[in-house]
């Protein structure tokens, strides 16, 4: 069954096999937000325009998804939506005929850009538009559960290549679909996906809808870099602050979405610091992050003392330095470059440790034995000077510097580091 609204193609068929997803419920913390959002719909005081500010892996796209199925559910609840009326079963598959999207895309091989185009009407025809990429968007979504950053997106449309970009043409068509009335008659929800992309001349021709929107008619911007966005964009739109997620938030939803054990989780949400993207990226990249662990553990002790044995009782096969060499070696880029940056946070851990007895680092069993104990052997102004030499490592490696090399000078001096006497 097809359902075409304004040039809008809905596949309605098999939205009972999709996955229920995108509630508030399926977003960890934010209560207060959560709260304000469902008063703001029951309470009639829905703003047309409302513009979700949080950093790139926060929680601010999954919120404004669950926001627009909360708005449109036909039996919603004091604190989520039913899950159960043909609305939510739309919005499993994201084929809601009142729900559109914007975001960024990339100009495909032999499209005309509305530049080129002689006419108005031609620039909402043959320019690139979002809906080009609808199929590749709406399975995203579903696969990241809201969570996604724009790297993930332009890899997942086939555009890694090229610079991602919200067209003169989306805001025309855009501008033409909402002119119709909604077809469920509740509201038509626009959601605006990173609108700091917007060409110059698409924030222009969006500004007057912003300003005076159709008839019933929502709305809902998603940036992750708030400051870069036009004043008469901010300045029609009610800003609602969406902060990092905590390494709670961040551990409870990769619990969920990974099926990963609460540990290798913790470490993960250790690691992003906020951002779920970088987490579940990392988790992507490098696998279980217990060999992380293992690996930085018996990098550190063989900078200490280069005859380390780990297992004493049994003479050494492969010295230890080449173990953890190949193991860098296997990882594909991305990896060494986190691998490192889980070295920065074990020196962190380190490093604040004697605060509150270890109350401050956020991090496994081990990983916390391991950040008490290199304390004692460690002061502050070394460990400060360690993590710069981490941090000069990433550096070089973001910059295609010959990973072998990147490693095998990092572990040189850190050696010579580790030779200097201790002054506590």
């Amino acid at each position: 069954m097809q359902n075409s609204i304004g040039g809008y193609v809905v596949l309605l068929q098999n939205t009972h096999l999709c996955r229920e997803d995108m509630f508030y419920k399926d977003i960890p913390g934010y209560d207060e937000i959560k709260k304000q959002l469902i008063y703001s719909v029951n309470s009639g005081r829905l703003s047309h325009a409302q513009l979700f500010a949080g950093v790139n892996g926060s929680g601010a796209l999954a919120l404004a998804l669950a926001h627009a199925r909360y708005i449109h559910c036909h039996r919603r609840g004091p604190e989520d939506a039913c899950g159960k009326c043909p609305s939510c079963h739309k919005y499993n598959a994201m084929v809601h005929p009142d729900l559109h999207f914007i975001y960024p895309v990339a100009k495909k091989k032999g499209s005309f850009s509305e530049e080129n185009d002689s006419s108005e009407e031609n620039r909402g025809v043959e320019g690139t538009r979002s809906i080009e990429f609808i199929d590749a968007w709406r399975k995203s979504l579903q696969t990241f559960r809201g969570f996604i950053s724009y790297e993930e997106w332009m890899e997942k449309a086939g555009l890694s290549e090229k610079r991602g970009m919200i067209y003169t043409a989306d805001a025309v068509e855009i501008i033409r679909n909402l002119a119709y009335k909604s077809v469920e008659g509740s509201f038509n929800i626009l959601i605006i996906w990173l609108p700091e992309f917007f060409q110059e001349k698409t924030s222009n021709r969006l500004l007057k809808s912003l300003e005076e929107p159709p008839e019933k008619t929502i709305f809902l911007l998603v940036s992750h870099n708030r400051e870069s966005l036009l004043t008469t964009i901010l300045s029609r739109c009610q800003s609602i602050n969406i902060p990092a997620m905590t390494p709670a938030q961040t551990r409870e939803v990769l619990i969920k979405q990974l099926q990963i054990s609460g540990e290798e989780a913790a470490t993960l949400a250790m690691l992003a610091e906020g951002d779920f993207s970088l987490a579940r990226k990392l988790y992507e990249n490098t696998g279980v992050t217990g060999e992380f662990f293992k690996a930085f553990r018996d990098w550190m002790r063989f900078c200490f003392k280069p005859d380390y044995n780990p297992n004493p009782s049994q003479p050494l096969k492969v010295p230890v330095i080449v173990q953890i060499t190949e193991f860098f070696k296997g990882l594909p880029p991305e990896g060494q470059k986190q691998f490192l940056i889980y070295g920065q946070k074990m020196l962190r851990n380190s490093f604040v440790y004697p605060a509150n007895n270890g109350e401050l680092v956020k991090a496994g069993k081990d990983e916390q034995e391991f950040a008490r104990n290199f304390n004692r052997f460690m002061t502050p102004e070394a460990l400060y000077e360690i993590a710069k030499t981490f941090e000069e490592a990433i550096y070089w490696l973001t910059r295609n510097g010959s990973p072998l090399m990147i490693f095998t000078s990092l572990t040189l001096t850190l050696m010579e580091k580790f030779k200097q006497p201790i002054k506590k």
